[in-house]
């Protein structure tokens, strides 16, 4: 089955364009390999036949595991001058329009391209979806931001952001800008992103952030340590304003996206910027969807959520 980009228009276009929120819950990756103990490979060359030169211990389902912490990564054996994280969709063809990435270290020691094809041996209608090359030579690169990258304008040949779908075969391509290297992926997103056309409703506190500690270790001598289970995380409490025209049926979708908030997500703030404002989150409280009626068109959608690892306090 052969890839299709259509290019997006419309509302959902404006509402980018204006840099109104995108709600990423859809993870081609996760929901393809959810059942399986494995998928994908690391690989030298960039085909599927090729040997799995995956690191021991480093397995490939932490690129969709939906932990994005710099301890929980996948990576290849060895350091090399170019590796190719490639993925078998054929079995459920891929629909995305969104990407979100987690690498730690490797942000200024490489050159990255998403890169899709019609075969195992990606041959056959090879295509850049989007790269992040130092250079800037190829698409907005704009949403690099230290180990977490992000991306709501994916293309080829369009001239604005674009749905891909039917896709079977996908690789994250990582080549060193000098010497070579060992990459390492904590979270590759790849997904269907439902575009909000409303700014969250006033007063909205874009800047709300939270601690949490686990109590404090008392030493011997009597000194007393607090524990952190985690600092600066974003806190917010977004009220969007639905109705059947700006955003109803999206919101619905991104609901089913999370299996009802049981998976985390990804909020991306400003998708027309360059989605530097990108956050990986989960619901703060029990999850509940139940847009609160206010009119006979107008319904209020409450959802408050927390940001889960990577921080972006910690940039």
């Amino acid at each position: 089955m052969a890839w299709a980009e259509t290019e997006i228009t419309g509302i959902p276009l404006a509402a980018h364009n204006a840099d109104k929120p995108l709600l990423l819950g859809h993870h081609a990756l996760r929901d393809t390999y959810h059942n399986a103990s494995s998928g994908g490979k690391w690989t030298q060359t960039g085909s599927l036949a090729d040997a799995d030169d995956t690191a021991t211990g480093y397995p490939i389902t932490r690129a969709y595991d939906g932990f994005a912490h710099s301890s929980l990564v996948t990576k290849p054996a060895s350091a090399q001058v170019t590796w190719y994280l490639c993925f078998d969709l054929s079995a459920a063809p891929a629909t995305f329009s969104s990407l979100f990435l987690c690498m730690p270290g490797v942000y200024g020691s490489g050159n990255l391209a998403i890169q899709i094809a019609d075969n195992a041996g990606f041959t056959t209608r090879l295509a850049d979806v989007v790269g992040f090359d130092d250079t800037a030579t190829y698409g907005p690169q704009t949403g690099r931001v230290a180990d977490r990258m992000a991306h709501a304008e994916l293309c080829t040949t369009a001239t604005g952001p674009s749905l891909f779908e039917n896709v079977s075969y996908l690789r994250l391509k990582v080549e060193a800008a000098a010497g070579t290297l060992q990459p390492s992926v904590s979270e590759l997103w790849l997904g269907y992103g439902r575009q909000m056309v409303a700014w969250p409703d006033l007063p909205y506190d874009g800047l709300a952030e939270v601690s949490e500690q686990d109590g404090y270790d008392r030493a011997a001598c009597g000194l007393s340590v607090p524990v952190d289970r985690y600092r600066g995380a974003l806190r917010r409490s977004i009220e969007l304003s639905l109705t059947p025209v700006t955003g109803s049926t999206a919101a619905d979708y991104w609901w089913d996206d999370t299996a009802g908030q049981a998976h985390d997500f990804v909020v991306i703030e400003t998708p027309g910027s360059g989605a530097t404002g990108a956050l990986m989150a989960c619901d703060a409280d029990a999850a509940v969807f139940d847009p609160v009626v206010e009119g006979p068109n107008r319904r209020v959608l409450i959802a408050p959520m927390i940001e889960c690892s990577p921080l972006r306090s910690q940039d």
